[in-house]
Formats: structure tokens, C-alpha cells, sequence
């Protein structure tokens, strides 16, 4: 399982990845109020409704530290992660964790029908017969139970190499996991090329 995030967002007078090390957890979007999807994790707010319905309003009462944290199953290994549309880093997740998660197709936001856990797991093939419209979306969500630690429960964190030789590659290194990078990306002149001519001048 992989859970997404963008290391250098500010949160709290520090930037995500700082946080992480100071802290030595994982923290849900209810305590950092920082996410790269909606902000919405506030009583009454989507992220806040969505749970009282997935989890039958188990956490409507509960502190923010306690609620699930959002991740995804990499299913396929992909070196970018399972949902890499939440962040160019990533956290790989121990096996263990996944005795504590509950999962979903397609993610929360849809308002699934689809669960699962690690001992009764059917959704790949959910996953394939959904209709998605953006290939982004095509993956299973994960919900973590109880505290990501990142001694106990990560195994790596997965980071973009334009980070390297930076601060943020050294606040990694103080995470007490590995720090491995995935390939990166690029685009070719000619597809921004065709991609201004599709958008036309700036007025």
C-alpha cells in the first residue's frame, strides 16, 4: 500500500516532509489541514460526511488524530504508486498495516458500494468493470485504521528525483525508513507544442 503526499507543502511554519520527521507519524488531513485533494475534512464538510457513511459514523465524535489515513493499493507495483495523482512522493506501507485497513472501489469521493478488507478482498475486479473517466482515478483506496509510525509501519519513502540534493531528500533521511525515488517524469517539446496550439494565446 502506498499513501501519497507533496513533501514540500507548507504545513504548520515547516513543510510536509519536515513534519513528518519531527513528528515521526503520519497525520490525516483533519490534523494538518493541508491535502493536494479537497479541503474538505472539517464537521459537515464532504471528507467529514463520507466517512459518517463508510464507516457508520464510527469517527463522527472521535479527535482528528484518531480518524483513517487515506492511501491506496499499488496492486500493480507501479514505481509511482497506487494514486500518484495525490503527490510526487510517496510512503510504501509494511505488510502488517494492511491487517488494520478497509478498502474501496472506486475512492471515496464517488460515494462507493464496493469494500473490502485484507482477509475477504474482491475489488480488482470491480476496479477493471468501472466506468472511470480519467485514468487517474482507476485505483483502489485504502483506509488505515490507527497510526501510520514511520519506524513501525513504512518501509520506504518514494521520492521524485528533481528532490535530490535537497532539503527535502535530507529531512527524508531522517524519517528512520529507506528513502528509494521513482523514475520521474517529463513531457516532450512537441506535446507542449500541441498543447499550446490547443489552448491558444494568453489574452
Amino acid at each position: 500500500m502506498t499513501v501519497h503526499f507533496q513533501p514540500d507543502l507548507p504545513v504548520g511554519g515547516a513543510d510536509v516532509i519536515t513534519a513528518l520527521a519531527r513528528d515521526g507519524v503520519y497525520r490525516s488531513q483533519f490534523e494538518t489541514g493541508v491535502s493536494n485533494g479537497g479541503l474538505t475534512a472539517f464537521r459537515g464538510g464532504d471528507r467529514w460526511r463520507w466517512e459518517s457513511r463508510l464507516f457508520g459514523r464510527f469517527y463522527d465524535d472521535r479527535r482528528a488524530a484518531d480518524r483513517p489515513k487515506y492511501g491506496s493499493l499499488n496492486h500493480l507495483s507501479d514505481a509511482y504508486g497506487g494514486s500518484p495523482r495525490f503527490g510526487s512522493a510517496h510512503l510504501r506501507l509494511a505488510a502488517h498495516v494492511a491487517e488494520r485497513t478497509t478498502f474501496a472501489v472506486p475512492d471515496s469521493v464517488f460515494d462507493p458500494s464496493h469494500f473490502g478488507t485484507a482477509d475477504r478482498f474482491a475489488l480488482l475486479e470491480m476496479l477493471e468493470r468501472y466506468p472511470f473517466d480519467d485514468v487517474l482515478d482507476r485505483y483502489v483506496e485504502a483506509h488505515v485504521h490507527g497510526p501510520i509510525d514511520l519506524r513501525r509501519d513504512v518501509e520506504a519513502i518514494v521520492l521524485d528525483p528533481s528532490y535530490r540534493g535537497t532539503g527535502v531528500e535530507r529531512a527524508a533521511g531522517e524519517l528512520g525508513c529507506a528513502v528509494e525515488w521513482h523514475p520521474g517524469y517529463g513531457v516532450a517539446l512537441e506535446v507542449l507544442a500541441r498543447f499550446g496550439r490547443q489552448v491558444g494565446p494568453t489574452p
